[in-house]
């Protein structure tokens, strides 16, 4: 429930398995695997839960401004004092609740919170699967919307995951090594 819902998480992990075009761990407390495909501006994530609750997200934007509109969350974070990055994201289950774990507004059914550790919740309800994709730009979160738009256009890790697994196999193939001794 929303209660005990902190602004961070800290978790412990289990059977992490990296490459450049694909991220996947198993977060052994909460029970639940990640499965994350990075694109150019944009990634998607398939979250798969092992509990028998209610599923949960807390977004944080550690320095920015975060707001859920329209059945999509957007918002920005400063990297350093001058430049924002601006984050555009849409999930594939019907929301039950949501709500804000810090100093919110809320106004016209939108959602808004800023500043240090500004944090929403999501509530999707009993949930075996959940799909998250998103956009960022440092633009806008309309250029981050775009994004998302142009580079992922489902809920599917495995696409994208190997649209960049060719992607860096044709990079990896334009090195030629020559000279040395076996």
């Amino acid at each position: 429930t929303e209660k005990g819902m902190k602004p961070v998480i800290n978790y412990s992990y289990d059977r992490e398995k990296i490459v450049p075009y694909r991220y996947q761990v198993y977060l052994d407390r909460a029970q639940v695997e990640v499965d994350y495909a990075p694109s150019h501006q944009s990634g998607v994530y398939r979250l798969f839960f092992e509990k028998e609750e209610p599923v949960y997200l807390i977004f944080n934007s550690r320095n920015g401004a975060l707001k859920w509109e329209n059945g999509a969350l957007s918002g920005f974070q400063y990297v350093d004092k001058k430049t924002k990055v601006y984050l555009y994201a849409e999930m594939d289950q019907p929301l039950e609740k949501w709500g804000a774990l810090t100093d919110s507004t809320l106004q016209n059914n939108q959602l808004s919170v800023d500043g240090k550790n500004a944090s929403l919740y999501l509530g999707f309800g009993k949930q075996k699967e959940l799909g998250i994709r998103y956009g960022i730009s440092f633009i806008s979160t309309e250029q981050a919307k775009r994004n998302l738009n142009r580079e992922i256009p489902a809920y599917d890790v495995d696409v994208i995951a190997e649209i960049g697994r060719n992607a860096w196999n044709d990079a990896l193939g334009k090195i030629q090594v020559e000279g040395g001794s076996e």
